[in-house]
């Protein structure tokens, strides 16, 4: 196994979850989000079905009577925004109760699908070929490490079942 040195790194290479967050860091930012909360607890803030029709988008700051002032603008589709604009004052309480303070001054929509709510499709699979599994069977019977062995069985007929259809 390789050694962890204390910087993040593994030899040479530097671990994912090193680096992930300082470049995402960076695209936030662009979108005016000092930080990633608000997208990553958008459903727990907005609840499940609110959160499938909208998605925050970015948030700007501006000044309104001399006070500055936060604007989140949400991205909502069409049929979708008359239902969010009359939940805006509950969501600007929730996402001001979120980050512990009063953030958040006026939401703005924006039309469009958000597309990160969206969930793949599950695809059902087939179980695999009994004579495809019994052949593989044969070409690995002459290994000693089982576990190693029902792997390669179980990969082995996964990919042979592809390459069939």
């Amino acid at each position: 196994m390789a050694k962890t040195i204390p910087n993040g790194r593994i030899g040479w290479v530097r671990r994912l979850d090193t680096v992930l967050p300082k470049s995402a860091k960076r695209v936030f930012r662009q979108y005016g989000f000092a930080e990633d909360a608000l997208i990553r607890g958008w459903r727990e803030i907005a609840g499940e079905k609110l959160s499938r029709v909208a998605a925050p988008l970015r948030l700007t700051y501006g000044k309104e009577k001399g006070e500055k002032i936060a604007i989140l603008h949400l991205l909502v589709e069409g049929a979708a925004a008359l239902e969010v604009q009359h939940q805006i004052p509950i969501l600007i309480e929730k996402i001001n109760i979120f980050y512990g303070h009063n953030l958040i001054s006026r939401i703005t929509l924006v039309q469009g699908k958000p597309g990160q709510n969206k969930r793949p499709e599950r695809v059902e699979k087939k179980p695999p070929d009994p004579a495809v599994v019994k052949q593989i069977e044969t070409w690995t019977k002459a290994m000693k490490d089982s576990g190693l062995r029902e792997t390669l069985i179980s990969l082995g007929a996964e990919v042979l079942t592809k390459e069939q259809k």
